[in-house]
């Protein structure tokens, strides 16, 4: 997915419709496309990451990424780029997540991490103990 994005972010034709289109119909395309899902993705990532922390699981991968607390910090930015009411749609402070040294790796990895961890949990019967009352 990140791929297509970075792929579509540097093409031609994403320039020539940058440089073309209406702000709002710009906004439109970029929404319709790899874009948009990506961000969807990441924000996405940061509520299981949530639940996560919420369920009080452990899984050592997985707190080692979590442990990377600027990369944590990248991810609920987007969180709340993406679900949020933003005034300025291409806001620095979003856009920037795709230059962050290794954050793209990073959530790939976390991405992998979160699913063998609630995969395993899960198998273990997890779902069915009872609820621990907050």
């Amino acid at each position: 997915m990140q791929k297509f994005y970075e792929a579509a972010i540097v093409s031609p034709a994403h320039e020539e419709k940058r440089r073309t289109l209406a702000p709002d119909v710009f906004a439109a395309y970029l929404h319709s496309g790899p874009a948009s899902v990506v961000y969807y993705w990441y924000g996405a990532l940061d509520v299981v990451k949530e639940g996560y922390v919420e369920l009080e699981l452990h899984d050592a991968q997985v707190d080692n990424l979590l442990a990377d607390t600027v990369k944590v910090a990248a991810l609920k930015r987007c969180r709340n780029g993406i679900f949020h009411f933003q005034k300025k749609y291409f806001d620095e402070r979003f856009i920037e997540l795709m230059r962050e040294d290794g954050f793209v790796q990073w959530v790939r990895e976390l991405t992998d991490a979160f699913g063998r961890c609630i995969k395993r949990e899960m198998d273990q019967g997890y779902w069915n103990k009872p609820a621990n009352p907050s």
